[in-house]
């Protein structure tokens, strides 16, 4: 039985092309990412604190998406969100602690294409949709990132809590204020 074809519904224009980023009405205002591999010891951090920190918002007003590493697709929710906070594992930061600092665009198309950062993400969305949210990323230091090492070491353990913490204070001041911009140390 051969099926219908299909026809799609005009949607908002991305320079002709038909493509555009999910509507405002019907997006959260708030996009958390959590980004990490599971496989590979610390890496997985920032996807653990995103799970808890969806156990602890409103689902209408804030999205969690957790995945291995930021994508191209990412590039519609960050430009349909008023407010986006990334949530990562790094080598770099404080010895014991998290750093939350403001992400701006950064790149060109061409960097884009060998490996995509938070801040190429927020390149990606001025160049395809004409903007890109505020960006905050809130990082983990962490220990091991070897793939025999499939737990987190108890340091970054015991810095989840300080991250979830800090992803919503600021999503907190962004309901309160409308911006973090005053609130969150800036790197």
């Amino acid at each position: 039985m051969a099926l219908p074809p299909v026809n799609p519904s005009p949607g908002p224009s991305l320079q002709g092309r038909g493509i555009g980023p999910p509507a405002m009405k019907s997006s959260p205002h708030i996009l958390v990412i959590g980004l990490g591999n599971t496989l590979r010891g610390d890496d997985a951090a920032g996807r653990i604190a995103a799970e808890r920190v969806r156990q602890e918002v409103d689902p209408h007003r804030v999205k969690v998406i957790d995945q291995p590493g930021p994508t191209p697709e990412l590039a519609a929710e960050i430009a349909a969100a008023a407010l986006t906070i990334f949530l990562d594992a790094s080598v770099d930061g404080p010895h014991d602690g998290v750093l939350t600092r403001r992400v701006e665009a950064t790149g060109t198309a061409d960097a884009l294409v060998h490996q995509l950062t938070p801040a190429g993400l927020l390149r990606l969305s001025e160049q395809l949709y004409g903007g890109h949210s505020e960006a905050y990323a809130v990082t983990i230091r962490g220990r091991t990132f070897s793939f025999e090492d499939c737990q987190l070491s108890p340091e970054v353990a015991r810095q989840l809590d300080e991250a979830v913490r800090a992803v919503r204070e600021l999503v907190e001041n962004y309901l309160q204020k409308g911006n973090v911009s005053t609130n969150a140390p800036h790197g």
